[in-house]
């Protein structure tokens, strides 16, 4: 039998650049879920259409001040569960009523200096060809803000 690497050099330069490849691949999968993973100052942990009827705010810079507020038992526990209190801050955003399915909501730009922060929440509608569900929807977002400034300030749909 004969060795399929004494075939040519091209194919041991491209056997070697797949596993190189491969192997890159493999670490930067490991390390962006290990423990040492770096986060995000400010990011997205959860979304959903699942919000409220009404646009509104609510900031949470504690575990108990997450469990004393009006929201959904399955929210309430998905959003303990994702931040690190007190490390972090809860931003949930309910965007209201949106008369069909399709709608999300993510993080936009965001700003920090002399002692707040303002973060830009974009709302991204269905494209106008799409097939969405037609019934009501009510889009939400949380975000974790990590080292939270006294002030913090919601720039947003509706808002």
């Amino acid at each position: 039998m004969r060795n399929i690497l004494a075939r040519s050099p091209a194919s041991v330069l491209l056997l070697a650049a797949g596993l190189a490849l491969l192997s890159g691949c493999f670490t930067a999968e490991r390390s962006a879920s290990g423990p040492e993973a770096v986060r995000e100052p400010v990011r997205v942990v959860d979304q959903g259409n699942a919000g409220d009827r009404r646009s509104q705010v609510h900031v949470f810079r504690t575990a108990e001040q997450l469990e004393a507020a009006p929201l959904p038992e399955d929210l309430r526990r998905s959003v303990a569960q994702l931040i690190d209190f007190p490390r972090e801050a809860a931003l949930i955003f309910f965007a209201g009523t949106r008369t069909t399915g399709g709608y999300s909501l993510d993080l936009g730009e965001v700003s920090r200096g002399d002692g707040r922060i303002v973060i830009r929440i974009t709302e991204i509608p269905p494209a106008p060809d799409a097939m969405v569900t037609q019934a009501l929807s009510y889009p939400h977002v949380v975000i974790a803000i990590e080292d939270p400034p006294p002030s913090i300030v919601v720039e947003g749909p509706d808002r």
